[in-house]
């Protein structure tokens, strides 16, 4: 094995212990222009990201590198390197995972709940989100990480109209 080969599973072992799938679901509400009416925008901005303490910065920049997308972005001692745009998702991001498995079994099925939802969102031939589309992807994004600390977070029914 070369070091390229070995440094990419460093990364799908690194991840493994440190990375996070997650899909964040919001609803937003907008005034129409000319109608004195509201829109309901539903929302889903999904993720890959890293977080290290910034002594773990150079790390991250390699990682960051080899990918060639997402970006850095520090809070006080902390570095999350994220990646949200959804065709650096669907073309990057999980090719790669798929080749280098997640060994560590909750995780790797919370990347198979994670990757269909990015997948199903970046390949669907409409641009709106149906009713039952964001009923599926609420469901499997509960699944993702059942125990998460934002599961109290509640979308309200407006999300499913």
């Amino acid at each position: 094995m070369n070091e390229q080969e070995g440094f990419k599973w460093f990364i799908a072992g690194f991840v493994a212990g440190e990375g996070c799938f997650s899909v964040y679901l919001q609803n937003i509400t907008m005034m129409g222009v000319k109608k004195i009416k509201r829109y309901n925008y539903p929302i889903v901005h999904p993720e890959f990201k890293i977080t290290q303490h910034k002594w773990s910065g150079e790390l991250l920049n390699k990682i960051k590198s080899f990918f060639k997308c997402g970006h850095i972005y520090k809070f006080n001692n902390i570095l999350n390197y994220r990646v949200i745009n959804q065709r650096d998702l669907a073309t990057i991001i999980i090719p790669f995972f798929d080749k280098y498995h997640l060994f560590n079994s909750h995780k790797m099925y919370s990347y198979m709940f994670w990757r269909d939802i990015i997948l199903k969102l970046y390949y669907r031939k409409k641009r709106s989100l149906s009713k039952s589309f964001r009923k599926y992807i609420f469901d499997m994004s509960r699944k993702i990480n059942p125990n998460g600390i934002k599961r109290e977070c509640k979308i309200d029914n407006k999300w499913f109209e």
